[in-house]
């Protein structure tokens, strides 16, 4: 959930993020190669009417939750003893491991937000926050070409 508008800056979380951002990626420059048609080619003009998704967004990191869930200091450093790492690290297997029942529309984009989200917090904030601020990265301007 973004704070657009609030000026404060806003990491995009998304597990196997490497993949969401460069589809992100390809659809702004579909968008940018579209404008550009619409109003007869001018580079600029068909730039100026696709947002910049990191400056109209906030969006200046994001995190790779696959990565974050890959890394054994998670699971040793988890406040549930009784939750030990998976065999498997897919959203499914994550979330199936943590509670015992698939995600409720798998592979839908709000299915797997609110899975993730369910994830993410059936850990302490201390669990993961301190492995997160490792595996954070600038998130690059999605400038058309």
């Amino acid at each position: 959930r973004g704070s657009r508008g609030t000026g404060n800056p806003v990491c995009l979380v998304a597990h196997n993020a490497p993949f969401d951002v460069r589809m992100l990626d390809a659809e702004i420059r579909r968008l940018a190669r579209s404008a550009r048609r619409n109003d007869g080619g001018g580079r600029d003009k068909g730039a100026a009417a696709v947002p910049d998704l990191s400056a109209d967004s906030g969006i200046v990191s994001s995190l790779d939750t696959l990565a974050m869930f890959r890394n054994k200091r998670l699971w040793a450093s988890a406040a549930r003893p009784d939750l030990s790492a998976p065999k498997s690290f897919g959203l499914g297997d994550v979330y199936y491991h943590i509670h015992r029942e698939p995600i409720n529309n798998a592979h839908n984009a709000g299915g797997d937000v609110n899975a993730l989200e369910e994830i993410l917090l059936s850990f302490s904030t201390e669990d993961w926050e301190g492995l997160a601020e490792q595996l954070i990265k600038p998130y690059v301007s999605l400038a058309p070409p």
